[in-house]
């Protein structure tokens, strides 16, 4: 058995409406839109994973800074959103292959969690007993910056860009109706664990 996985393992490129705010996924649709065509030639499984939960908070990058216990909420850290251990998504390429008929040719959604800013700051406060210190900032005016250096090159805009889209209020980051860990046969994992780990910063399973 021969399986091509495109290099997804992110946002749900599926959703339109992510793709207008986002003009840099438009090589992996084209990936996927090449795969369909050559479907009698070749299989593909595309996992969608969301955010990398364990790494993001590591690097800070869930606006989440263990290091200076600061939070830099995006349009009030409210917005759920999907979300996912790198050991998971590892888990999750396994079962893949291992259920080859049920995977063939389709986006396959997997996660951790779904939570939000807010759910993860109450959690780092738990861990740490300290209250954060919390700076608040719009989701459109990140999402502009993330364009604007787009325009100029700079390619450090598409972390806006992900951040803007994945904490903010615009409606594509959560896409748990789709999930696929049942089916798979993923384990639950431990949130208020992982988030301590993620702060000291290790990965889970290190």
């Amino acid at each position: 058995m021969q399986r091509f996985l495109p290099s997804e393992y992110g946002s749900d490129v599926t959703n339109d409406k992510l793709n207008s705010l986002i003009p840099v996924f438009a090589p992996k649709i084209a990936v996927i839109d090449y795969l369909k065509s050559k479907e009698s030639e070749i299989s593909w499984t595309s996992i969608i994973t969301g955010a990398f939960f364990d790494w993001g908070l590591k690097v800070s990058f869930l606006g989440i800074n263990g290091q200076t216990k600061t939070a830099t909420l995006i349009d009030g850290g409210e917005s759920k959103f999907v979300t996912t251990n790198l050991r998971q998504i590892g888990r999750a390429i396994i079962k893949t292959l291992e259920q080859p008929e049920k995977t063939k040719n389709q986006h396959v959604y997997v996660s951790s969690f779904v939570t939000s800013q807010k759910e993860i700051l109450a959690a780092a406060e738990k861990t740490t007993g300290e209250k954060w210190t919390v700076e608040n900032v719009v989701g459109q005016e990140k999402l502009n910056n993330g364009l604007e250096k787009l325009g100029k090159h700079d390619y450090s805009g598409v972390v806006d860009l992900l951040q803007a889209t994945v904490l903010g209020n615009f409606g594509v980051g959560d896409f748990s109706s789709k999930l696929w860990n049942e089916k798979l046969g993923l384990e639950k994992e431990d949130f208020e664990e992982t988030v301590k780990t993620g702060l000291s910063g290790k990965l889970v399973g290190e």
